[in-house]
């Protein structure tokens, strides 16, 4: 799929400030999330990618889709469009994508959606997503706790 009007390029690490301001703005990363500089290049060190869609003029962050890998399923985290740029298929570009990675791994991905962002699940599940409806998601943001 091409992008009329827009470049799609790989994460660079002066792109951070950039990223991390589209992800507050777009409310999917957080303090309690640790998305930091060194945790996204961790993760590309082992396996995985951070996708940008800018405009060309001017250069701004419109998108973003991360992708984390654990050698045995691939993991679909903000993926994110500036909302002035939604519905115009940069979405969809992003989940082709990631399907065409895990396709040529020839291994799974997952991801995780709010119950209540309806154009993300429509987009999900147009695109093969199931929902493991017998399935419980937990974290432990604070592994000192005791």
């Amino acid at each position: 799929m091409e992008l009329q009007g827009y470049q799609v390029c790989d994460f660079a690490p002066d792109d951070y400030e950039s990223v991390k301001e589209l992800w507050r703005f777009t409310g999917v990363s957080g303090v309690h999330r640790a998305d930091d500089l060194k945790v996204i290049q961790a993760s590309l060190q082992s396996g995985g990618h951070l996708w940008l869609i800018r405009g060309f003029a001017p250069r701004a962050v419109l998108g973003t889709c991360w992708i984390t890998c654990d050698g045995r399923r691939l993991y679909l985290h903000h993926l994110t469009i500036h909302p002035q740029h939604q519905k115009k298929g940069l979405g969809r570009f992003f989940v082709q994508r990631s399907m065409n990675l895990a396709l040529g791994l020839k291994i799974q991905i997952k991801l995780e959606v709010r119950a209540d962002n309806d154009s993300a699940v429509r987009l999900y599940q147009k695109c093969g997503f199931e929902l493991l409806d017998d399935y419980q998601t937990w974290i432990c943001r604070d592994p000192t706790y005791s």
